[in-house]
């Protein structure tokens, strides 16, 4: 890998390579994809990576850190796909400087680096240290059964009668399963794994798979299915967890206050009727938020999905990418505009069936988010300033964000009707009516008391009275959530 790795950072400019899927990626920040399905985020300068940024390897292996030329340099962080992690100095791609190894079972190597390798106490090379054949992590999936045995093991049933409870059987090829067992015989809920490196967790019947479960295959493929028998009976979509795992990333270090924003519009559907106007009110909710007036988001704290780009994957992996860089101090966004069905959102690719982006997805992403604000705004079917004209910019957004800084933390969910009516478009207004009046809200309808910053709490009444009056009490708009009601959502200039 390494080799390879060296000879893709000596190619300039990155034209020359696949493609850039999103930003600026010649003088600019920008997302770009190589051939090799390697991804990178971040700063480019005269077409190559330049500043700061993650490069996602398709091994698994992951970097977030500063980049000079193309090259790891400065200070960063290389997560393996193993577990193991160095954080410190880089010069050339390799560890050079101070830095931290710290391996899965909690050893650490601190100290200085040279070309990648250990120094002892003299300067010389440390011949210990190897950081290049490692040891590989603590198989998973084990400690909760082991949290049922007395002694903390798991029972091998292979030389004691395992009737019921948990236990642990290897077949002949050296696979093995550990999970539940009913008469003697592994059953019901269990982790199989197999001797090709593939996984199974889930429910288990007659040595094979037999009921809801997923197969996570050692090439990195994912499938979750209904099983009978060892055989796909249904598929169903891959967890957004799966999903969100093979995307992990480094919260943002920078301490000031940001907003991190996913915008969706689906109009185009090969499997339900065609919408109007939702990818336009996704453009405008977008241009919004890159305005002043909305927090004049960077690109690279933004990401635009429209139509073929809003792929339940895309959306997901999107999610994941940059609500897990907020911090505490932050917020994050989430809006969505298209059709959608009791308890989901329908992404481009649904196919009548399958590629459901389920609420709960969203609201477990929004969880694990460590940042101090998320908002999510739905408008799809069944969701169940500061100052004078000529107001100095800068000023107004640094009072802005200061008080975002000073509100309690929480979540918030507004979603365009309740979980038994129909989002409804207009033909008139030429948008949602959800979003046309969210959108008129956030540039300063809402603003009740007249101070001119809208609060989320007068946004949400605003966006509530505005599209039942329009719709004659057709169209409910719901909140949910807890979350405080003064947080700063836009100013008025």
């Amino acid at each position: 890998m390494t080799k390879f790795l060296l000879c893709l950072f000596c190619v300039s400019p990155l034209v020359a390579w696949s493609q850039c899927i999103q930003g600026n990626c010649y003088n600019g920040t920008g997302t770009y994809v190589f051939p090799s399905g390697s991804k990178y985020q971040g700063t480019f300068r005269d077409g190559v990576i330049q500043g700061t940024g993650i490069l996602y390897f398709s091994n698994g292996d992951r970097y977030n850190g500063q980049w000079n030329n193309q090259y790891r340099e400065g200070k960063g962080t290389l997560v393996k796909a193993n577990g193991e992690q160095y954080t410190g100095e880089f010069y050339h791609s390799k560890f050079n400087g101070q830095g931290t190894y710290t391996y899965p079972d909690g050893r650490k190597v601190v100290g200085q680096w040279k070309d990648g390798k250990s120094l002892n106490e003299d300067g010389q090379i440390d011949p210990v240290v190897n950081t290049a054949n490692t040891s590989s992590p603590p198989e998973a999936g084990n400690s909760i059964l082991m949290e049922n045995q007395p002694d903390g093991k798991v029972r091998d049933c292979n030389r004691e009668d395992c009737q019921s409870g948990p236990g642990k059987y290897t077949y002949r090829d050296g696979s093995y399963y550990i999970g539940s067992f009913v008469n003697g015989q592994p059953r019901g809920e269990g982790v199989c794994y197999y001797a090709n490196g593939d996984r199974y967790e889930g429910q288990w019947q007659n040595h094979a798979p037999h009921g809801p479960g997923i197969m996570y295959f050692h090439s990195g493929r994912v499938i979750s299915a209904i099983w009978s028998r060892g055989r796909v009976i249904e598929l169903r979509d891959e967890p957004a967890t799966s999903i969100a795992e093979k995307n992990p990333v480094d919260k943002d270090s920078d301490p000031d206050v940001k907003i991190w924003a996913a915008v969706v519009g689906v109009a185009s559907y090969n499997h339900m009727p065609t919408l109007k106007y939702t990818d336009d009110d996704a453009y405008r909710m977008y241009a919004f938020l890159k305005s002043p007036e909305g927090g004049a988001l960077p690109d690279n704290q933004i990401r635009l999905m429209i139509d073929e780009d809003a792929t339940r994957r895309n959306i997901i992996e999107s999610m994941q990418t940059l609500f897990m860089q907020a911090d505490e101090n932050d917020v994050v966004m989430l809006y969505l505009s298209g059709h959608g069905l009791k308890g989901s959102f329908l992404p481009y690719d649904f196919d009548g069936y399958h590629n459901r982006l389920r609420y709960e997805d969203v609201q477990t992403i929004l969880s694990n988010s460590p940042a101090k604000q998320k908002i999510c705004l739905a408008d799809a079917c069944y969701a169940g300033t500061l100052g004078e004209r000529g107001i100095n910019l800068q000023q107004a957004l640094n009072q802005f964000y200061e008080r975002i800084d000073q509100s309690q933390s929480g979540t918030a969910f507004l979603m365009s009707s309740s979980s038994e009516e129909v989002s409804l478009e207009d033909q008139g207004l030429r948008q949602g009516i959800f979003s046309h009046y969210l959108i008129e809200g956030l540039k300063g309808g809402a603003d009740q008391n007249q101070d001119r910053v809208v609060q989320l709490g007068e946004l949400f009444d605003f966006v509530t009275n505005q599209v039942k009056r329009y719709t004659q009490n057709r169209q409910s708009p719901m909140t949910a959530g807890r979350f405080d009601p003064n947080l700063p959502m836009a100013f008025i200039r």
